[in-house]
């Protein structure tokens, strides 16, 4: 509503607003299931969507982004390098498209930091991004991973904490945060994160609860340690996690 800003919102509009639509349901697939259950068909609708949308719109930059999360979580469960590719070339063309938008310039600095290793263009990126938007979850996230990595927890704290904030539903970025609290020494904060985590993921077999039990374990919190083990012996008994933690 402020002058100046209506020309942000031009932008990256769809030219079809049946590929904006295709975009949403891609990104309920993935973002809604695939991230909680990993079914492999979720992973899969969520794709075919992005690339109808990418079909009625070829020009369209949001369905690539949507297949830079895709794929970014897919590669968290296969460790397949071909996902790993199909992230940086999706966040590539989604920043080709329109290098003027902050979502995509967040996505590109994640992805050329995590997997190209390009230091300075990604944290160059993630500065272009929080200058065209800083209010946005999406950017803040994903800014906020970048500092994460880089051992920078203060400054991932103050990303991640404004992405919680901007967009509380989505259950990842508490588990940042938690992990940023962890490694920076504040083990109370690190497990209202934690606990915040499985709040907005209530769903068994549990998803990556390995940190959250190292950091009961260093609390000397065994009771909670222990009761989320005996969780996992019960839903996934052959997981590596649970054999790891008992």
């Amino acid at each position: 509503l402020l002058p100046g800003s209506a020309p942000i919102l031009e932008k990256d509009r769809p030219a079809n607003l049946e590929a904006y639509d295709y975009c949403m349901k891609g990104m309920s697939f993935i973002k809604s299931k695939f991230v909680i259950y990993f079914k492999e068909e979720d992973f899969r609708m969520g794709v075919e969507m992005f690339n109808n949308a990418i079909k009625l719109d070829p020009a369209y930059s949001l369905p690539y982004f949507g297949l830079c999360w895709a794929y970014e979580y897919h590669y968290q469960i296969t460790g397949d390098e071909q996902d790993a590719r199909m992230v940086q070339s999706s966040a590539e063309t989604a920043w080709r498209l329109d290098p003027d938008s902050a979502l995509n310039n967040a996505v590109l600095g994640y992805a050329v930091y995590e997997y190209a290793h390009e230091r300075e263009r990604a944290f160059g990126l993630f500065q272009k991004a929080l200058q065209l938007n800083p209010n946005q979850g999406d950017v803040n996230f994903l800014v906020g991973m970048g500092y994460l990595y880089h051992g920078l927890y203060d400054q991932g704290i103050r990303y991640l904490t404004k992405a919680v904030e901007l967009d509380p539903y989505n259950f990842w970025t508490p588990y940042k945060l938690a992990y940023c609290y962890m490694y920076s020494g504040d083990f109370a904060k690190a497990a209202f994160y934690f606990e915040k985590y499985f709040e907005l993921a209530p769903v068994e077999p549990l998803v990556f609860p390995g940190k959250y039990i190292a950091l009961n374990i260093m609390m000397k919190r065994y009771d909670k340690a222990e009761e989320l083990v005996a969780r996992g012996e019960k839903t996934t008994p052959d997981a590596e996690w649970v054999k790891k933690y008992r």
